[in-house]
């Protein structure tokens, strides 16, 4: 485990299968510890939910962060697990719902919305 303080984003390194990380994955996302939801992140080659179940968020700016799109997002998770990813090479990012209907809630609930500097394009992910 490598922790920056700078970010609060500790790394888990070293499952021994990708069953483990998935078990993990399943048990430990949405849990609380000391007062903050943990929420794990993966990366994109990783995001295992369906693609019916996925928001493609494009022109991600350089100050917006994982936890400024989960703020935004989270309301649409109905009580279960997601994911945020940011590609910030390609200034896009994936949200990933674990309940079928919550993308396209958000996509339609949302629009395109403004975060920050940014005026994010929200899309269901195809």
């Amino acid at each position: 485990v490598s922790v920056n303080r700078d970010t609060s984003i500790a790394t888990v390194h070293g499952f021994c299968t990708r069953m483990h990380a998935q078990l993990a994955d399943r048990h430990v996302n949405g849990l609380y510890m000391g007062g903050t939801e943990l929420m794990l992140r993966h990366r994109l080659s990783d995001l295992t939910l369906p693609k019916e179940s996925r928001v493609f968020v494009s022109n991600v700016g350089d100050d917006i962060v994982c936890t400024d799109l989960y703020e935004i997002f989270k309301e649409f998770k109905k009580g279960k697990p997601m994911q945020v990813v940011i590609k910030r090479a390609k200034r896009y990012a994936l949200v990933g719902y674990t309940a079928d209907e919550s993308a396209a809630d958000a996509v339609n609930a949302l629009g395109n919305i403004q975060v920050k500097n940014s005026f994010l394009y929200l899309y269901l992910s195809d």
